[in-house]
This record gives structure tokens, sequence and C-alpha cells, in this order.
């Protein structure tokens, strides 16, 4: 097989979506107790779903809705908890101006939304501790895919936790997609070319903040598959429709899934000469790296 420097170059569109509604918005009350129990309430200004744009109806698609449901997520700290309200229980009023939430034996057991009111009332809280001491609990409220955030700053005493008329929350920024970074995800991985011909997987996950994960080894490098490496391929490269087993000796030992040139069916290749390494690197190929 005839090896010549790659030459391709990869094009990746990166898209961030943005929210429909992602509002920092006032608390007007949230209790939480130990027994356990949770209220939360806000009266500010709120983007009904539906509105403006939003998909965000939190009924079954059957309904009318987006299929998304709910969710409340608590914060303070280290400490996390993230309730659930599946689209089953949502329904609304004919005029679509009032959406409530109902669930007997759940964990929220009621909700609404409607214009200056989102109410939550649950008999739990997935595991979250009332807050001993200061502490600052963010809540986020997520309706389909939009958020509404907030940050109530008090001191509990690890059997309740209350506070009234908190000032607007900011919402986090989503955390960076796959494809945000750059990459493709493939199994369940995230997948990059490595930036320049004798450039490592490590050092490749590097310059993009992230390590090298074992999935470069066992999902398409000599721990994976030869199918497994071509769809990698297809997904990083347009136009590629495989890549087949070949013997590397002479190159570098442990290129896994590779591409040591164009021109030929064959120059997608899964390495089977020796076990995959993430610092394996050669001037004339270039590497299918899994970076987490």
């Amino acid at each position: 097989m005839r090896f010549v420097a790659l030459v391709c170059s990869v094009v990746v569109v990166v898209s961030t979506a943005v929210n429909a509604a992602d509002q920092g918005i006032s608390g007007k009350k949230l209790l939480l107790k130990s027994n356990p129990k949770m209220v939360l309430l806000s009266k500010d200004a709120l983007v009904l779903p539906g509105a403006n744009g939003s998909s965000s109806d939190p009924r079954c698609v059957a309904d009318g809705g987006s299929g998304s449901g709910a969710s409340v997520a608590l914060s303070a700290g280290t400490t996390s908890a993230t309730l659930s309200m599946p689209c089953a229980n949502w329904s609304a009023n004919g005029s679509g101006t009032l959406y409530k939430y109902k669930d007997s034996a759940g964990t929220p057991k009621t909700a609404k939304i409607k214009a200056g009111l989102l109410k939550v009332g649950s008999p739990g809280m997935g595991g979250f501790p009332v807050p001993n001491g200061a502490a600052t609990v963010n809540v986020e409220v997520t309706v389909g895919t939009d958020k509404y955030c907030m940050s109530f700053t008090g001191t509990g005493d690890g059997s309740k936790f209350l506070v009234k008329d908190a000032t607007a929350g900011s919402c986090a920024p989503p955390a960076p997609t796959c494809l945000d970074s750059g990459g493709a995800s493939v199994g369940g991985f995230c997948w990059f070319v490595s930036g320049a011909p004798d450039e490592s997987c490590d050092e490749t996950c590097a310059a993009v903040g992230k390590t090298c994960d074992a999935a470069t080894i066992t999902y398409a490098g000599s721990g994976g598959t030869t199918s497994n490496c071509g769809a990698v391929w297809a997904a990083l490269v347009f136009g590629v429709s495989g890549a087949v087993d070949a013997d590397c000796t002479g190159f570098a030992a442990g290129l896994g899934c590779s591409a040591p040139g164009l021109g030929s069916a064959d120059e997608y290749v899964r390495c089977t000469d020796a076990p995959t390494t993430c610092a394996a690197s050669h001037f004339v190929v270039s590497r299918a790296c899994a970076c987490q």
C-alpha cells in the first residue's frame, strides 16, 4: 500500500443553539425542608411556553406540546440535584395561558406556569441537602428549550432554608458539545483529526482542552473494529466511505485509526501491526483521536 502525505482539509461548521428564552428572573420564595419539602415561587415576567418563537410547551407532542416536559435543577457549590416533570403530566387551558403539572406520586408533585407566575411544589428534593449555614442555592427551571434562572442567598440550619424576594439570577451558558469543540460524535465519543501529521492523539486532545479517550484504542483502534474506524472517518471527513485493516510497519507503531494519505480506496486504515497508543505519531499520518 502506498502512503502519501494527507493533503485534505476538514471544515466543521460550529453551531451553538440559543434558547428562545434564557431568562434570569427574580425569585419570590424558595423553601427547602429536610422532611423533605420544596416550594419554589416566582412572580417575574415569564416568556410563556409557545410565545415569542418558543417551542417549549411542556406537554407531550400528541397534546400539542414539544414533548420535552420540564425540570428543576438545584445547585449549591459541589451539590446538585435535578427533578424531572415528564410531558405526560402537563396540561394547558384552552387559551394556552396557563400550564399545570400534576403527579400525585411524583417529585415534584405540582407546578404552574403562566404570565407572572412560576410555582413548583415537591415532597422531595432528589437528595439535595438543606444548607447548613450561609449558602447560595441556584435554581434553573427548564421548560423544553427555555430556561428560567434564580439565585437565592440566605442561611439554613440543615432542617430549613427559606429565602424570599431574591433578585434575578443568571443562566449559565450550556456546556459545549462535541460539535461546539470542532469534533464529531461517533459511538458516544468525541472524535478529532490530529491537527497536523506527526501530531499524537495526546497532543491533539490537549489542543482542545481535553485528554485522549481510551476509545481511541478500544472503539476504533487495535481494540476496536475496522467498521468503527470507517464510521469515525466518515463523520470527520466528507465523502469517506470506510476503512480497511493495514499493516503499518515501517511508519510508526500504535497509530490505530489513521489516514496515511488520499487517492485510493484504502487510504483510511486501522493499523493492525501493534497495539494502538495515544502517544504514537508519524510525519505523513493523520490520526482519528477520541478526546474527553
